[in-house]
C-alpha cells in the first residue's frame, strides 16, 4: 500500500509581551491582520505534525507488520514477553484516552473564527478518522490480543478486527490528504509572514532559521515535482533546483556566522532567545547541515539520471527535512 508523506510543518514564533522586538513582530501582525490566527494555526499544525509523525506513523506500522496489508491477516505472529503492543494499564488511562485530549484544542478552535475555510472542516474530519484508528488499535485490537482471545477463537474476531482496521487506516490517509490540501492554502499566505518583520527588526537569528526552513521546503516541493515527471526533469528544472540549493548554503552561512556568537549572551538575548532555545538553535544548526548535504546526493543523482540509491536519499531528505522542522519548533518554543 503506497501512502503519500506529508512533511511536518511549523509553528510561528510565541509573542512575549516583556520583549520589544517581539512587541514589534506582535504590532506587525496586528497590522497583517494575522495576530488572532497564531493559536488556530499552530493547533492545526500540531494535528497535522502529530498524524505523519514519526511516532504515530511507526505505532500503527507495528500493526502492519504482524498482520499484513492484505484482506486476510497473518495469523503467524509472535508477540515478546506476550504482548502485542502496549500492555493495559490499571488506572484504566490507555493510549486512546492519554492521545486524544491533544485533540481538543484544534476541536474547538475548529467551529471558531478565524474562518480557515475548508481546512477547519477537514481539521474535524481528520480528528474524527484519527480517534477511529486509534481507538480500534490502542483498544479493541490491543486488549484482543493481550488478552490471549485470539487464542481462545482462532483469531475469529481477530479476523473482524483486521478488515475495519484497514477500512479506518485507508479513510485516516485519505482525511490527511484531505486537511493537507485544504490547510496548504493556509500555510501558504501565513508560513512566511514573519520573514519581513524579523529582518526589519534585525532578528537575524530568527531571520536565517525560518529562511532556512523556507529554502529546505521549496526543495522538497521541487523534488516532489521531479517524482511527478518520472524524474525526467527539464534543465530549466535543473537550474531552479540549484538556484534553492545556492539560497539555501547561503543561509545557512549566514545563520553559522549567528550561531558561532552563542557564549555571547547579548546576542541571543537581544533577539528573546533563551538558553534552552539557543540550544536547539544550534541542534536545528546541524540538521540544516544534513538536510543541504542529502538535498545536494538527491540532485547530483538527478542531475545524473542516475536512479539507483535515489529512492533511499528522497526518503533520508524527508526525515531530515522533518527533524529540521521539528528543531526549529523546538527553537522557537520551548522556554
Amino acid at each position: 500500500m503506497k501512502v503519500r508523506i506529508f512533511a511536518c510543518v511549523l509553528v510561528l514564533a510565541l509573542l512575549l509581551s516583556g520583549c520589544d522586538v517581539f512587541s514589534e513582530l506582535g504590532a506587525f501582525r496586528d497590522a497583517m491582520g494575522q495576530a488572532d490566527r497564531t493559536e488556530k494555526y499552530n493547533a492545526y499544525v500540531e494535528l497535522l505534525n502529530f498524524t505523519t509523525g514519526h511516532w504515530f506513523t511507526n505505532v500503527v506500522g507495528m500493526y502492519f507488520r504482524d498482520f499484513g496489508y492484505e484482506r486476510e491477516p497473518n495469523t503467524d505472529v509472535y508477540f515478546p514477553n506476550g504482548q502485542f503492543m502496549f500492555g493495559l494499564r490499571e488506572d484504566g488511562d490507555n493510549m486512546y484516552v492519554q492521545y486524544t485530549r491533544q485533540f481538543e484544542l484544534p476541536r474547538r478552535l475548529a467551529g471558531s473564527e478565524p474562518d480557515f475555510g475548508d481546512a477547519d472542516e477537514k481539521a474535524l474530519e481528520l480528528i474524527e478518522a484519527t480517534e477511529a484508528l486509534m481507538s480500534i488499535l490502542f483498544v479493541d485490537i490491543n486488549e484482543y490480543y493481550n488478552r490471549g482471545d485470539h487464542l481462545l477463537d482462532n483469531f475469529a474476531r481477530g479476523f473482524e478486527y483486521h478488515t475495519r482496521m484497514l477500512e479506518i487506516y485507508v479513510a485516516f490517509h485519505e482525511a490527511i490528504e484531505a486537511f493537507a490540501i485544504a490547510f496548504d492554502v493556509i500555510i501558504s499566505e501565513f508560513e512566511w509572514v514573519d520573514l519581513e518583520a524579523f529582518e526589519e527588526a534585525g532578528m537575524y537569528i530568527h531571520l536565517y532559521r525560518l529562511r532556512i526552513v523556507r529554502s529546505a521546503r521549496q526543495i522538497m516541493d521541487a523534488f516532489i515535482g521531479f517524482e511527478e515527471q518520472g524524474f525526467v526533469v527539464s534543465d530549466a528544472d535543473i537550474a531552479e533546483a540549484d538556484r534553492l540549493m545556492e539560497e539555501l548554503a547561503s543561509d545557512i552561512a549566514a545563520l553559522s556566522a549567528r550561531v558561532a556568537l552563542y557564549p555571547d549572551e547579548d546576542v541571543w538575548g537581544a533577539e528573546g532567545i533563551t538558553a534552552n532555545q539557543a540550544n536547539r538553535t544550534s541542534h536545528f544548526f546541524m540538521s540544516a547541515r544534513l538536510v543541504e548535504e542529502t538535498a545536494t546526493d538527491v540532485l547530483d543523482r538527478v542531475r545524473a539520471g542516475a536512479s539507483d540509491g535515489l529512492d533511499f536519499h528522497l526518503r533520508l531528505f524527508n526525515q531530515r527535512y522533518e527533524t529540521l522542522i521539528t528543531h526549529y519548533n523546538q527553537s522557537i518554543s520551548l522556554n
